[in-house]
């Protein structure tokens, strides 16, 4: 996710946070390595506004600076792909512009192909039980998914996210018995997990009603056959954190979203398991070990980074950051998925 700050305002930010540190921005830039690994040309270009901030890093900013960011005017937050569907959208402006009498044979010649493989699909796809894992897969949807009439694409990182994306295939396999593709951007640092079927795609927008599009613009929540269930809200709870949280240096749980819609619903449902410990507009959290602990214990976690973390913090007292993370991914390859400590 990136935040889009209002003119000027990201510059402002990272000032701030200069400001606060007394340190210039190569100072910055080395600092933010024992966090996230970013070089300094890239730190400049954020500050120049030539590229938008990613969310991971201004939280390690928040972080080391103990400013507040919400203060400063943002505009939304933006799945990391924003660029690439942006292109598209001008690309198909230029073809209109450029080729207005080809578009028809181009759209029908393309609709009858795209047609004719979603009929092979329909064949083969099994719609899922309402059961904990296809709730999870729900959370992920809501998390870091994209739903169209044609296809679920979800969004990861490539660097830290590799065994997270193999668990996702595989879990996608058994709630709808069909195989999902695998493409790893390594020019954005992104793996996209992408589920063709049209079958599919009607099934969660009717019956879990996920809105095709931008999810929070068209305001997603989870559904309340998930709610309404305590057993399968925790497994969706798990998708969405996996996706859109973060587990900090193995101590606090941390999950945001833009939309606030389900936060408030976490918020409710907290309630009852008292679990998180803090809830503002944009973010639910645990702020106290114990909660940590509790959280591991009711809900769990899928992400191989974030069980490694919980996990040295808890048997060794180590605390680690995201980077550190895939030193021990093959250590931990064996772990049972979900994750849930006795």
């Amino acid at each position: 996710m990136r935040i889009q700050f209002e003119k000027g305002q990201q510059q402002y930010f990272i000032d701030a946070v200069c400001k606060k540190l007394n340190k210039n921005l190569k100072e910055l830039s080395e600092e933010l390595n024992k966090y996230n690994r970013i070089s300094y040309s890239a730190i400049k270009h954020y500050h120049q506004e030539r590229l938008l901030l990613p969310f991971i890093i201004a939280e390690t900013l928040v972080k080391i600076s103990n400013i507040q960011w919400k203060i400063f005017k943002h505009k939304n937050l933006l799945a990391d792909n924003w660029g690439t569907i942006k292109g598209g959208k001008i690309g198909y402006v230029t073809l209109v512009k450029k080729y207005p009498h080809m578009l028809a044979k181009w759209r029908q010649k393309g609709m009858k192909s795209l047609s004719t493989f979603a009929g092979k699909n329909r064949k083969k796809v099994v719609l899922p039980k309402i059961n904990k894992e296809f709730s999870e897969f729900i959370g992920i949807c809501l998390g870091d998914g994209t739903l169209t009439k044609y296809f679920v694409r979800i969004s990861l990182d490539a660097k830290y996210d590799l065994p997270y994306a193999k668990y996702i295939m595989n879990l996608i396999n058994r709630i709808f018995g069909i195989q999902a593709s695998l493409r790893t951007d390594y020019k954005n640092n992104l793996v996209y997990i992408t589920l063709y079927s049209v079958i599919i795609c009607e099934f969660l927008n009717k019956k879990c009603r996920l809105p095709f599009g931008d999810k929070i613009i068209n305001k997603a929540s989870i559904p309340k056959f998930i709610i309404s269930n305590p057993e399968l809200i925790k497994s969706c709870i798990r998708g969405l954190v996996d996706t859109d949280g973060t587990i900090y240096r193995g101590d606090t749980v941390y999950f945001y979203s833009n939309n606030n819609k389900i936060i408030r619903q976490i918020n409710k449902i907290n309630k009852k398991f008292k679990i998180f410990t803090h809830v503002d507009e944009t973010r639910i959290c645990t702020n106290s070990w114990p909660h940590t602990i509790l959280y591991f214990q009711k809900i769990g976690s899928s992400n191989l980074k974030n069980i490694i973390k919980f996990h040295k913090r808890l048997k060794e007292n180590i605390r680690l950051y995201v980077k550190d993370t895939p030193d021990y991914f093959a250590k931990y390859s064996e772990t049972k998925l979900p994750f849930l400590l006795n």
